[in-house]
C-alpha cells in the first residue's frame, strides 16, 4: 500500500502507519481492516465488490467471502458510534458513504474543546478548565465529590480550585473511550478521564473517573451546562473503584 494521508470526511486515514482518525481522536482498526477501509475510502460512494476488495485489501491473496465480511463488520462497529457508513448491497458489494446527518464542523468544534480542556488541566490553567464551561449559574454540576453538587460556574470553580491546590505537583492527564452525540444546538458527550497527579506529600494518586456532559451551542460555541462525574463502585465490598482499571475503550484524546 502506498503512503499516503487520505480524508473521507471527519476521518484521516494515514496508510504509512496504519492508523486512522476521527477529529483527531485515533480509531483503532486491525491493519487488515484498516486495508479494506482505505479501499472503500478510495472508492467512496461507489460498491465494491468481492472481487475488486480481495484483489486491492488482500493483493489478490485466496480470501473467503466469509473473512471479507467478519473484516467489514469489524469496520462497520469502528464506525458505529459516528452513524451507518458500511452499506451492503447483493451482488453489488460493500460501499463506504458519508452519513448525511453527519455536522462535521459541530463535532469538529467538540473535539477540539475536549482537547483543549485536557491541556489546560495538564498546565493547571483554571481560566482555562473553566472555559468550556456555561459562565453562570444555568451550569449544574454533579460532582463526585459526595458534599453537594456544584450550582453555577463559580461553586465548580471553587472546586477545581480546591483540587489543584491539593495536587501541587505535575498533573498528568488523558481522555479515553469518547463518544458524542450532536442533534441541533444539544450534544451529549461520554469519556472516561485519567489523571495522575502528585499530592502535598508527593505521592502520585491515580484516578481514573467517568464523566458525562451535556453540551449547548451558545452565541455560536460549544459550552458545558451539565456534567456528571462518578467514579464505578464495587458492589461486592461497596468500595469506590477508582484505579486505572476501569475499562477506557478504544479511542483516546491524543
Amino acid at each position: 500500500m502506498r503512503s499516503e494521508r487520505l480524508a473521507f470526511g471527519p476521518f484521516v486515514a494515514d496508510t504509512k502507519s496504519f492508523r486512522l482518525f476521527r477529529d483527531g481522536i485515533e480509531v483503532v482498526l486491525r491493519p487488515q481492516a484498516f486495508r479494506a477501509f482505505i479501499v472503500l475510502g478510495r472508492n467512496i460512494g461507489q460498491h465494491v465488490d468481492y472481487k475488486q476488495m480481495v484483489q486491492d485489501g488482500w493483493d489478490g491473496a485466496m480470501v473467503s467471502k466469509h473473512t471479507v465480511a467478519v473484516t467489514i463488520g469489524e469496520i462497520r462497529k469502528a464506525l458505529q458510534e459516528y452513524g451507518s457508513w458500511v452499506h451492503y448491497r447483493p451482488r453489488l458489494g460493500f460501499r463506504l458513504e458519508i452519513p448525511k446527518s453527519e455536522n462535521h464542523v459541530d463535532r469538529a468544534q467538540i473535539r477540539a474543546v475536549e482537547q483543549r480542556w485536557i491541556k489546560a488541566l495538564k498546565t493547571k490553567d483554571i481560566e482555562s478548565i473553566m472555559a468550556p464551561y456555561a459562565p453562570d449559574d444555568n451550569l449544574l454540576i454533579i460532582n463526585a465529590i459526595p458534599q453537594h453538587p456544584s450550582a453555577g460556574a463559580k461553586a465548580y470553580r471553587r472546586d477545581w480550585e480546591d483540587f489543584l491546590a491539593a495536587f501541587p505537583g505535575p498533573i498528568r492527564a488523558r481522555m479515553n473511550g469518547v463518544t458524542l452525540s450532536v442533534e441541533g444546538n444539544l450534544s451529549y458527550a461520554h469519556a472516561t478521564i485519567r489523571i495522575l497527579a502528585a499530592d502535598r506529600s508527593h505521592k502520585t494518586v491515580d484516578l481514573t473517573m467517568r464523566v458525562t456532559d451535556v453540551m449547548r451551542k451558545i452565541d455560536g460555541k460549544w459550552m458545558i451546562v451539565h456534567e456528571h462525574v462518578s467514579f464505578p463502585v464495587d458492589l461486592a465490598n461497596g468500595k469506590l473503584s477508582c484505579s486505572s482499571k476501569l475499562n477506557r475503550g478504544r479511542r483516546r484524546a491524543r
